[in-house]
């Protein structure tokens, strides 16, 4: 009787036994994990939050992940988080500079003694260079969009499209608007408005722009033509007769000087062309 009396007791000890290491196994199972054992996997990229002393003006990206920034001695620097050097380079006088969100273009404005150019810097085409030629520096990652004659412009705003890759600028010329848009198999061209703006609404999904003017008006802009359409009704049959005459004979302009924006100026690089210009990442 004894002896089954302790037989039972060993048998319920090991179970017990069995049970509890079950129940243990269970639970680490079902535990949630550390917040520091989360943490420590998770890899944060470096962010740039300041500009370096020799910054004279800079901009960094929308993402962090790079910085422009111009010096005393009128060079052009960009550089990444790890504060690496993707290019420098003696430029002149910056007077613009502005990142296209969520790509890896950056568009400035160079001014010249009479004169004022635009450019479009894209570090794709600086990493994509050094990869071939570690000593490779700017190797034609810039390009030259448009010479403006004088020094009077300056840029109000820049749309940009992620989704079909173009961007508008909106330009002020003294007291007068201008409208260019970017495609990259087209470059940048003039879209012709007669009229003054008070605001812009974009959609960039669609890449259409809806234009308020000073007199209230409101005109749409879509990528079929690049000709605005006037959403409210005007009664003055002139203006819309004078409007469409300009159309026609800034569009007929073009089609006869295909090659405007196509002339080397100082500051230049003649092969630019090499390395084509992507706008997104």
């Amino acid at each position: 009787m004894k002896k089954r009396k302790n037989k039972w007791l060993l048998t319920l000890l090991i179970f017990s036994i069995l049970q509890f290491g079950g129940l243990f196994a269970l639970d680490r199972f079902l535990k949630q994990p550390e917040m520091t054992d989360v943490a420590s996997e998770i890899v944060e990229r470096p962010k740039i939050t300041s500009a370096p002393a020799e910054a004279v003006k800079y901009l960094i990206s929308e993402d962090g992940s790079e910085i422009a920034y111009t010096t005393a001695n009128n060079e052009l620097v960009i550089a990444d988080a790890e504060k690496k050097e993707l290019f420098r380079e003696v430029v002149g006088n910056v007077s613009y500079l502005h990142w296209l969100s969520k790509s890896n273009a950056l568009l400035y404005v160079v001014d010249k003694q009479y004169s004022q150019q635009l450019y479009l810097l894209q570090t794709i085409n600086l990493q994509m260079a050094m990869v071939e030629d570690a000593n490779a520096t700017n190797n034609n990652a810039y390009k030259l969009l448009k010479h403006w004659n004088g020094n009077k412009r300056t840029i109000e705003n820049v749309y940009f499209s992620p989704y079909v890759e173009f961007f508008n600028i909106h330009v002020k010329n003294g007291t007068k608007d201008e409208l260019y848009k970017y495609k990259a198999g087209s470059g940048l061209y003039q879209i012709p408005i007669y009229f003054k703006i008070q605001s812009i609404e974009y959609d960039d999904r669609n890449d259409i722009m809806t234009i308020t003017t000073v007199d209230g008006d409101k005109h749409r802009i879509e990528d079929l033509h690049d000709v605005p359409v006037k959403k409210s009704q005007n009664n003055s049959t002139q203006y819309n007769n004078q409007q469409n005459n300009q159309n026609n004979n800034q569009n007929n302009n073009q089609n006869n000087n295909p090659n405007t924006n196509q002339n080397n100026y100082p500051g230049q690089n003649n092969n630019q062309n090499n390395y084509p210009i992507i706008i997104g990442k």
